[in-house]
């Protein structure tokens, strides 16, 4: 990853909470929080970000999603 900016990680982030951002700036951002070299002003989205990396190894059964559309219906 090229290096990143503090501008341009604010700059994400607002995009980011803003729901604004693609796939490809939602993995600089992650990548970003997970390099260990995090200006400090941005410390307190480390766990966050981590939370949100750690997410997508979460996988959910076609059963879960039965019963779930069943509950909706």
């Amino acid at each position: 990853m090229a290096a990143i900016n503090r501008q341009e990680i604010e700059t994400l982030l607002q995009r980011y909470f803003e729901a604004d951002t693609d796939v490809h700036e939602e993995r600089r951002l992650k990548a970003y929080f997970n390099s260990g070299e995090i200006d400090p002003s941005f410390e307190v989205y480390r766990d966050f970000f981590a939370l949100t990396h750690n997410d997508q190894s979460i996988h959910l059964s076609d059963a879960f999603e039965r019963k779930l559309m069943n509950q909706i219906q």
